[in-house]
């Protein structure tokens, strides 16, 4: 029987100081089915940057948004677990 995948969305704009931490949080779970989906309201920082350096390890877009709720929306269309969060 297959794990539970979780899918956590990070709803971010212009926050490269606190983004770094968590996305280390959700990725240093000890629960290993875990998806973590970024999306990035257009930020002007080093964000982008920031998300380029986890190639693979995440699932990211970045885009104007109405907000963070229209950014965990969009993470939760995109994701794939069973289980979703932000």
């Amino acid at each position: 029987m297959p794990e539970t995948l979780v899918t956590v969305v990070i709803p971010t704009r212009n926050r490269a100081d606190y983004l770094r931490s968590a996305i280390e949080s959700v990725l240093s779970q000890d629960y290993a089915h875990v998806e973590c989906i970024v999306i990035d309201a257009a930020s002007t920082d080093d964000t982008i940057e920031l998300l380029e350096s986890y190639g693979d390890r995440i699932t990211w877009h970045s885009r104007p948004d109405r907000g963070a709720f229209d950014a965990i929306n969009e993470g939760w269309r995109l994701g794939t677990g069973d289980v979703l969060a932000w």
